[in-house]
């Protein structure tokens, strides 16, 4: 409690001495993007669209410190500094970014979160900065009274449209009001260069499966996870990829594994760097996951894609525009975009009643679907 006073003090007195600071002469934009790798991944594409429309311009980003190596191998020609940032714990040394934000004067800030936080507001506030620009977003991860508050300190809040309800159609509306143009793209776009990581890639064809997810109880049960890598295993082999606190996850489900399966696993789980993983999925011939920063990122590879996924955030992060090469398999409930406040009552340790309910016949109809139409095997 105390060293939280002491930010909140050590804050006020650094607004205080930006009064007395010059402001500087060079062009300078400060991004707020501090959450995981699939609202990255979402984000992206605009950071292309603000650096065209501010030709000449000094681009920070600031955003969360778990995508240190995956922002600066995709987007560092766009990018001229960064401060990195935990978001999700107490442990960051706020004294030290509060100190770095106001070190350089930004003629504009950007707060690309829909769903607003506190943080992601204090970080706003206390910027050094001309105009501040946010989305007047929804009340999710704040409570409205202090959202209304923090309005104060934008100089343009951006209303979206009711009838805009997907995360990329509500960034991509918010970039177009900023820029004053038009953007055609209508999903992440990722292009890769081919050689990088080469060394960690497996060579022939293989299905990635990444069963984990961010949240332990968005993603399938292990006896369901078993069932589809074995259905898989009939036809095609499998490349497990996942962060180190999925290791456990994937070695129950390669216990599980019928015999004859087991020759036909690669398993890469916590042993290559989160920048390898839009590599090694683009080497692949598809993509399992569930609704996660895997998914957004073989979305935006245009890879055949399976996603397991339940309703807390269909229409908002899952639901693009019909594509034919990504199948969702799902179990539609009335309380679906529930933003994962379950009104059911489950076990701590298992799935959302949502996920559990997917019938496992749909994603063997699914993936069956994606690898005769879609799933080429590279020459």
């Amino acid at each position: 409690m105390l060293r939280k006073v002491n930010v909140i003090i050590y804050l006020f007195l650094l607004k205080i001495k930006c009064l007395f600071l010059k402001k500087g002469r060079q062009k300078n934009i400060l991004i707020i993007k501090v959450d995981a790798v699939g609202d990255y991944i979402i984000f992206r594409n605009f950071l292309t669209e603000i650096s065209n429309r501010y030709p000449g311009y000094n681009i920070t980003l600031m955003c969360n410190v778990l995508l240190k190596d995956l922002v600066a191998e995709l987007d560092q020609p766009l990018i001229d500094s960064y401060i990195f940032i935990n978001h999700k714990t107490l442990n960051s040394d706020w004294f030290a970014v509060l100190k770095q934000l106001v070190s350089r004067y930004y003629l504009i800030t950007i707060n690309f979160h829909y769903s607003r936080t506190f943080v992601t507001d204090i970080l706003s506030f206390a910027a050094w900065s001309g105009d501040k620009i946010a989305i007047d977003g929804n009340d999710l991860n704040m409570n409205r009274y202090v959202r209304r508050l923090f309005n104060l300190c934008y100089g343009t809040k951006i209303q979206i449209p009711e009838n805009i309800t997907n995360e990329f159609a509500i960034l991509k509306f918010f970039t177009e009001q900023i820029t004053g143009h038009e953007i055609e793209v209508n999903q992440p776009d990722l292009q890769i260069g081919n050689g990088k990581f080469a060394q960690m890639i497996p060579a022939g064809a293989f299905v990635v499966f990444a069963p984990g997810a961010a949240v332990e109880n968005r993603q399938s049960s292990v006896d369901a996870l078993v069932k589809m890598a074995n259905y898989v295993l009939k036809t095609q082999r499998i490349c497990f990829v996942g962060s180190p606190n999925e290791i456990p996850l994937v070695e129950q489900i390669k216990d599980k594994i019928e015999n004859q399966g087991t020759d036909n696993i690669i398993d890469l789980t916590g042993k290559t760097p989160l920048s390898a993983l839009p590599y090694i999925l683009e080497k692949s011939i598809g993509v399992i996951c569930n609704d996660s920063g895997v998914y957004h990122i073989a979305v935006a590879l245009t890879k055949p894609t399976l996603c397991l996924t339940g309703g807390g955030h269909f229409e908002r992060f899952v639901n693009y525009p019909p594509q034919k090469n990504v199948r969702l398999s799902y179990h539609h409930m009335p309380c679906f975009n529930c933003d994962w406040k379950c009104i059911y009552k489950f076990p701590a340790n298992e799935p959302y009643p949502c996920i559990s309910a997917i019938e496992l016949q749909n994603i063997f109809d699914n993936f069956s679907f994606l690898e005769q139409e879609f799933m080429m095997r590279p020459n």
